[in-house]
């Protein structure tokens, strides 16, 4: 199942130059295809020896082993991820449509394995603006929002009105 720790924080760029950070403690991650994550754990790592992210609960993403400073991407991911080691935090790059779903670190030392944090990450396809227009991602309780505005302008009378189209979906 997923749960959502206040240990997580995820993170996220819409393109390498311009950085977008979810809300703190949140656990869902909306990005889109092309984009990239930073998915951290708030908290102290130091405990723990070896680190294993996951995706959808078995799929190996990347196994790090502290005493040995061996950061191991699965061959999937290998080319896409970044590990950043003293946070244990993992940046996915150049998200597709199959990156979608759930993420967990899980973590070990000699007494104990524990999942430390779980992020959901919906990955949604590009959504191009109207001419002069925005496009806007809105994450509010229980509903995802999307929404597009375009600004219109009648060369004629220089009169602009904005046509705002709302699309929502309840999450799971």
């Amino acid at each position: 199942g997923y749960y959502e720790s206040s240990s997580c924080e995820p993170h996220g760029t819409r393109t390498p130059r311009s950085p977008s950070r979810a809300a703190r403690g949140s656990s869902d991650v909306f990005r889109v295809v092309g984009d990239s994550v930073q998915l951290e754990i708030n908290g102290s790592v130091s405990e723990f020896d070896e680190f294993f992210w996951v995706f959808s609960g078995s799929v190996p993403v990347l196994k790090y082993y502290k005493q040995y400073k061996d950061i191991k991407p699965s061959p999937r991911y290998k080319d896409r991820v970044e590990f950043i080691e003293e946070t244990c935090s993992l940046t996915l790059k150049n998200l597709q449509k199959t990156d979608n779903g759930l993420y967990e670190v899980k973590a070990s030392n000699t007494e104990k394995t524990t999942t430390l944090c779980a992020h959901r990450l919906p990955v949604l396809d590009a959504v191009s603006p109207p001419a002069g227009g925005s496009v806007c991602l809105v994450k509010t309780g229980l509903y995802s929002n999307i929404l597009i505005t375009n600004h219109i302008r009648e060369r004629r009378n220089k009169s602009s009105s904005s046509v705002i189209m709302v699309w929502s979906k309840k999450s799971v």
